[in-house]
């Protein structure tokens, strides 16, 4: 089983980056004052908030790509990528409004407040939730094994087809995902403890 280990953790890293950037990207295209960018990414939201992620994993598999790594990649990164865009712009806009006032009394540019005042302090607000998504795209590795992709899941199924043995394979998978999940739970907290410090933001904004 644990020959499938470094396939979960690399389709793992490969989604995270993926997601990551999608959501910083989508995030912020919804706050963006063009129409058309603004549009393009609330319909791109939709669609992977609406949608399974095992129909756009087999989607992708059977349909762009030849590849069951690049499908699964590609899906899991889409889909939490989507969920995640609404936290970046949600921190963004909770940071308090006073603060950008303050920057442009400062003969700041509006790239200059964005990057230096409101960015790092909405990142700090991010964390804790980026935390918990990445915990939930470590889980949603699993699904790969439905394209043939070799991680913990396939190999322990291919495990208990070989030996029958139902109850102590798939006990094992819930020890082997549980482990693998701790560290992420603790870096959460940690992101957590980080985030009560020094934030100010806008009760009023939504």
């Amino acid at each position: 089983m644990l020959k499938g280990l470094s396939v979960t953790l690399l389709v793992l890293l490969s989604s995270a980056i993926l997601g990551y950037f999608i959501a910083f990207v989508a995030g912020f295209g919804r706050l963006s004052n063009n129409w058309l960018i603004r549009n393009f990414t609330i319909f791109y939201v939709e669609i992977f908030r609406g949608t399974s992620l095992i129909v756009q994993l087999f989607w992708f598999y059977f349909i762009l790509f030849d590849s069951s790594y690049w499908a699964g990649v590609t899906a899991i990164g889409l889909n939490y990528g989507a969920y995640m865009s609404e936290i970046v712009r949600s921190s963004i806009l909770a940071v308090q409004h006073g603060q950008t006032e303050a920057a442009t009394a400062l003969n700041m540019s509006k790239m200059q407040t964005m990057r230096i005042v409101i960015i790092p302090q909405a990142i700090r607000m991010m964390l804790p939730e980026f935390g918990n998504y990445l915990i939930q795209m470590l889980k949603a590795t699993s699904l790969v094994s439905m394209v043939g992709l070799a991680d913990i899941t396939y190999q322990g199924v291919l495990l208990r087809s070989d030996t029958s043995l139902m109850i102590p394979v798939f006990s094992s998978m819930l020890v082997v995902y549980y482990l693998l999940a701790q560290p992420l739970i603790w870096l959460t907290r940690l992101f957590e403890k980080m985030a009560s410090k020094g934030v100010a933001t806008d009760v009023h904004s939504g």
